[in-house]
């Protein structure tokens, strides 16, 4: 067997290999992102806008929670629900304080740059009054950002 030919098996074989994790990993997300929807229409949340999400971060949970979820602007709230697991986040549209987008997300004790894609950040104040933030990464954040800001009262 000559050196091209093992070269092109290996190519072959590294690709077949690529194309079954990324088939898997799509697979998985796809389902997070049905059962992060099905939870939002079991909690009663009717959303005037929704789509797929990575939460990147958040300055409320002690704990990096990082994962494939929905998130729903409703006519008061903006929501967040993990496909997996008991995550949820609702910020009233009436605490947020900003709404920004941009490559990286910055937290006390962590700083995330990403190459792709775009991250939104929602600042807000929390029932004690005290500033929260979130990050989340998605395909359309400059027109979620638009979405949002144009949601605050």
């Amino acid at each position: 067997m000559s050196v091209l030919a093992i070269v092109l098996v290996s190519c072959a074989a590294g690709l077949v290999l690529f194309n079954l994790i990324y088939t898997v990993t799509q697979g998985i997300a796809r389902r997070a992102r049905e059962r992060a929807a099905a939870i939002l229409a079991r909690d009663g949340i009717t959303a005037v806008e929704a789509t797929s999400v990575n939460l990147i971060g958040s300055s409320t949970m002690r704990v990096q929670v990082r994962g494939v979820g929905v998130l729903a602007l409703t006519s008061s709230t903006l929501e967040f629900r993990l496909g997996y697991g008991a995550t949820a986040l609702t910020i009233p549209l009436s605490t947020i304080q900003a709404v920004t987008v941009g490559k990286a997300f910055r937290i006390r004790g962590r700083y995330k740059r990403y190459a792709r894609p775009w991250i939104v950040t929602v600042v807000w104040l929390d029932a004690d009054g005290a500033e929260q933030q979130v990050g989340f990464a998605l395909r359309a954040a400059a027109a979620w950002h638009a979405k949002i800001e144009a949601a605050i009262p």
